[in-house]
């Protein structure tokens, strides 16, 4: 049940952010019926077991994206409150569901390796991808960076990982995260479905999130920044 549950989501959401790059009121109302149903599920499960787990943390996404289109604001600020409720909804779960998301000290002599490993996939990813640079995500990338790492990695995939197994822990995470970039492209989606498999193999072999949150800042810091400074 658990592995139908997170396959079902993630392919609706890699749907759903494919269509609304026709037509973003169409995928609103994709994702209000995707909270209902997820909410009726809720109701159906007897306490909060691995599976209504899966499905509280999976309404975040919906939750942010829909926010993030009816948020009559600049682009910068729909940047900094969509992440900030992620960042925050990801600390509560990880405190809420007991998630132990590892030390920040182990494999920290690991420092060095990961951001040259990150700045030779930002700087492959650049080159082959293509695309221009934006320097209004300077200020906001380390929100940005933080609040996807500790979700998806230290909520969502160790979620997973504990209901579905690793294999799972990495894919399902990367689907959503790659879906969800779609709107830059399918190109740059595509890259960083492999950049989060990475991240995600990083952190399960390390157990220390600031690692992945590192190769995150330093890949998406090549790929989105520094492009536009020359």
């Amino acid at each position: 049940m658990e592995k139908v549950i997170v396959w079902v989501f993630a392919l609706f959401v890699l749907l759903n952010e494919f269509l609304m790059g026709f037509n973003a009121k169409i995928g609103a109302i994709m994702y209000f019926v995707l909270m209902s149903v997820s909410l009726i599920l809720l109701s159906r499960q007897n306490g909060l077991d691995n599976i209504s787990q899966m499905i509280i943390v999976f309404l975040v996404v919906p939750l942010v994206r829909i926010a993030g289109l009816f948020m009559d604001i600049s682009y910068v600020w729909k940047i900094v409150l969509g992440y900030g409720i992620l960042l925050f909804l990801g600390v509560y779960y990880l405190r809420e569901f007991d998630i132990d998301i590892g030390s920040v000290r182990e494999y920290i002599w690991m420092m060095p390796l990961v951001v040259c490993a990150g700045a030779l996939v930002g700087f492959l990813g650049n080159v082959g991808v293509g695309i221009g640079g934006d320097l209004v995500l300077i200020a906001a990338l380390p929100l940005v960076v933080f609040s996807e790492e500790i979700f998806f990695r230290g909520v969502m995939q160790n979620l997973i990982e504990k209901s579905c197994g690793l294999v799972y822990s990495l894919i399902v995470p990367a689907v959503i995260y790659s879906a969800l970039s779609f709107h830059l492209g399918i190109g740059l989606a595509v890259f960083f479905f492999f950049v989060s498999l990475f991240s995600g193999f990083l952190y399960l072999s390390t157990k220390n999130i600031f690692l992945s949150i590192t190769f995150n800042f330093v890949v998406s810091a090549f790929v989105l920044i520094i492009p536009s400074l020359y």
